[in-house]
Formats: structure tokens, C-alpha cells, sequence
């Protein structure tokens, strides 16, 4: 994926789940980051994946801070696709504000179990509650 259609997955973030940077005592916004294959340990700002760095670039742009108004959920199938169910339950139930995931056999997964969810806006590999 290029840089340029990645920033366009990321663009609606400002306008839709994620409306501004947390105030005050607003709670932190709950971002998952969702792999099939990645290991957990490079789901990282500081990580290699240009989809990643650009991730997290995006989110710092938008006044999103890890550790400070921003909690990343990190989940990972560890490249085992019988394990793709599991970890889309894992997700689903953690219900975060907003889900991001890499593979489009976890989007479809994570699509069929987001059924708790009133409403779902997805786009290729990006999914968001609102």
C-alpha cells in the first residue's frame, strides 16, 4: 500500500471516532492495532513497517499520544490462521473506539463478530465504531 492511499485510510479519523485530542478529563481514546502475522513487539511508533510508522505518525499529527491521551490495544494472530477467529473475538470484546487492521481476512472476521455494534463504517483495512 502506498504512503499517500494509507494517509487516505487515516483521514476520516479526524472527522469521525477521533474528533479531537482529549480534554481535560476526557477519558483516553482506545485504538486497536490488529495483525495476522506481525508479532506483538513491532507493533511499535518507533517500528520498521512504513504502515506502522505512518500509523502512528498520523495519530501523533492529530494530537494522539500514546501513553498520554491515547491506549493502543495491540493483537496479533501470530501468523496462524486457524487463530484469526480468536483473536477477532479478543478484539471485538475489548471494545475499543477504534480498530485498524492489516489483513483483509481479520477486517472480514472482525466484520462478522462486530455484530454488538450499532453502527460500522469500514474501509479496506480500517474499521470504526461511531
Amino acid at each position: 500500500m502506498r504512503r499517500r492511499e494509507f494517509l487516505s485510510l487515516l483521514g476520516g479519523l479526524s472527522t469521525t471516532i477521533l474528533t479531537g485530542p482529549a480534554r481535560g478529563g476526557e477519558a483516553p481514546k482506545r485504538v486497536a492495532l490488529v495483525s495476522a502475522a506481525a508479532p506483538i513487539a513491532q507493533m511499535h511508533e518507533g517500528s520498521t513497517s512504513v504502515p506502522l510508522t505512518t500509523f502512528f505518525e498520523e495519530l501523533r499529527r492529530l494530537g494522539y499520544i500514546e501513553g498520554k491521551n491515547l491506549i493502543v490495544l495491540r493483537f496479533t494472530s501470530g501468523g496462524q490462521g486457524e487463530r484469526i477467529p480468536e483473536t477477532a473475538r479478543e478484539v471485538v470484546a475489548a471494545r475499543p473506539d477504534l480498530i485498524f487492521a492489516f489483513s483483509s481476512r481479520m477486517v472480514q472476521q472482525l466484520t462478522n463478530d462486530l455484530h454488538s455494534y450499532r453502527r460500522l463504517h469500514f474501509r479496506p483495512d480500517l474499521i470504526w465504531n461511531c
